[in-house]
């Protein structure tokens, strides 16, 4: 076996491995989802739909940074496609943004 059909064998291997590992990560976040939905509407309180907002923001950015991850893999460029890496996805907006001089 040649040294190039090894590596894509590695390759193919590592792909698989890290989209297994974005796959779990989404069915995890519409998991977890799924009961807070479920919780906020049994609940019915103004606190209860407050926390569902965050729960799906937050899932949102998690979905999101999963499949640009994933893009990042198929096209063989590693990095997010949409909206950027996990720092895009996951800080706040102020983290990134330049410091105004005084």
């Amino acid at each position: 076996m040649s040294e190039e059909t090894r590596e894509s064998i590695a390759r193919a291997a590592d792909m698989e491995a890290a989209m297994q590992d974005i796959l779990q990560e989404i069915a995890t976040v519409a998991n977890q989802l799924d009961s807070a939905v479920l919780d906020a509407v049994h609940d019915g309180s103004n606190n209860a739909f407050r926390i569902l907002g965050k729960s799906i923001h937050a899932s949102i950015q998690k979905i999101g940074w999963a499949a640009d991850k994933g893009l990042g893999l198929v096209d063989g460029t590693r990095s997010g496609t949409v909206k950027g890496d996990a720092e895009d996805w996951l800080l706040p907006p102020f983290y990134s943004e330049p410091e105004e001089d005084s």
